[in-house]
């Protein structure tokens, strides 16, 4: 054996490990998203949805989402926001306040366009609109 195939034996190539799982986050990170966790649920909690701004949950969340993307609670997080405005569409509705309906609408579908509730609430105001819409032209038609 060389010197030369001694010395390269002696430098095995660093194993490799196919490793499915992300890096731990650090402590520090951990703590910035136990705290966005908190400031989160608490605004959702308070119904500070979207607003006001950089105090809502939604920001929070969101920001949750930038630091540990994929993380379960801040996706859970944002999917309660747009069940909570389904909440709110149907107290207006209920309420017969119809543009307020179409407003928490349209809100919760731009956080979750597969809300479902949402989706049959659009349903719902879209047919008033038109309804609506109808009889107010065959008022003035005749």
């Amino acid at each position: 054996m060389t010197p030369q195939q001694d010395s390269m034996d002696s430098q095995t190539a660093p194993e490799v490990t196919s490793n499915t799982e992300p890096p731990e986050p650090s402590p520090d990170l951990l703590q910035v998203i136990n705290a966005l966790t908190w400031l989160g649920n608490k605004s959702l909690d308070e119904f500070r949805l979207t607003y006001p701004p950089r105090d809502n949950a939604y920001y929070y969340f969101n920001r949750m989402l930038e630091l540990d993307p994929g993380n379960q609670s801040a996706i859970n997080g944002i999917l309660n926001i747009a069940n909570q405005y389904a909440v709110l569409a149907e107290q207006a509705m209920v309420n017969n306040e119809l543009e307020k309906t179409a407003s928490y609408v349209d809100i919760g579908l731009r956080i979750d366009p597969n809300n479902q509730a949402l989706l049959g609430l659009r349903q719902f105001v879209q047919s008033n609109k038109s309804g609506f819409i109808n009889t107010i032209k065959s008022f003035f038609s005749g």
